[in-house]
C-alpha cells in the first residue's frame, strides 16, 4: 500500500511540474507600445526604427527613458539604442556612459536568433572625436509628446565577449532624429 501511494505521488509531482513549467515568451512587436519614430545614418547607411518611452524607473519622477529599436520585418528585433534619464524638458546633454546614477547615458546593443539573445554590446566611446549628445527639441507636458535629435559613437564592449564576429567595432549613429510620446 505504501509503495502504490509513493507511485500516486510521484506522478502527481511530476504532472504538476510538467504543467508549471513552461517557456516564458519574449514580448513582439506588438505587445510593446511604440509612439514614434527615428531615423540616423549608421556608419554611413540609413537606420530608421521605432521609439518607445516611459517615465523612468528611477527615483526622480521628471525623467524618461528612451528606447529607440530597429525590428526586421518579421518584427524580430535587431539593435536597440537606449538613453535613460531625459529630463521632462526641452534640453541639450552631452551623452555619458551608462550608469543609473548619471543622467542622459546611453548604450547600444545587437541581438540574435529571434531578438531576444544578445548579440554584441556596445559602449561609448568617449575616445573619438566625434561627438556625443542628444537634445530634446520641443518637449509638450500636457500630452508628453517629444521630438529631438541625437549623434553617438560606440565601441564594443571587449568585458562582454562578442557574439556576432560579423557587427564591426565600432557603431557611429550621425543625424539622428525621433519623436515620441511617453507612457507611464
Amino acid at each position: 500500500m505504501k509503495k502504490f501511494f509513493s507511485i500516486i505521488f510521484m506522478l502527481i509531482i511530476s504532472a504538476v511540474s510538467f504543467i508549471s513549467c513552461h517557456k516564458e515568451e519574449t514580448p513582439t512587436k506588438e505587445e510593446i507600445i511604440y509612439f514614434g519614430k527615428a531615423q540616423a545614418l549608421l556608419n554611413g547607411s540609413v537606420w530608421e526604427a521605432e521609439v518607445a518611452s516611459r517615465m523612468s524607473l528611477f527615483e526622480n519622477d521628471n525623467m524618461f527613458l528612451l528606447d529607440i529599436e530597429k525590428f526586421s520585418g518579421a518584427g524580430i528585433r535587431i539593435n536597440k539604442l537606449t538613453i535613460v534619464k531625459l529630463p521632462l524638458s526641452e534640453s541639450f546633454f552631452t551623452l555619458r556612459h551608462y550608469s543609473p546614477s548619471d543622467t542622459a547615458t546611453c548604450s547600444f546593443g545587437s541581438f540574435l536568433s529571434d531578438g531576444d539573445v544578445l548579440g554584441n554590446y556596445y559602449v561609448l566611446d568617449t575616445t573619438d572625436l566625434f561627438p556625443d549628445w542628444v537634445s530634446i527639441d520641443h518637449f509638450d507636458p500636457l500630452t508628453l509628446e517629444y521630438y529631438g535629435r541625437f549623434e553617438a559613437s560606440f565601441v564594443i564592449d571587449t568585458f562582454l565577449s562578442g557574439f556576432d564576429p560579423s557587427l564591426p567595432d565600432t557603431i557611429v549613429l550621425a543625424n539622428g532624429v525621433f519623436n515620441g510620446k511617453i507612457t507611464r
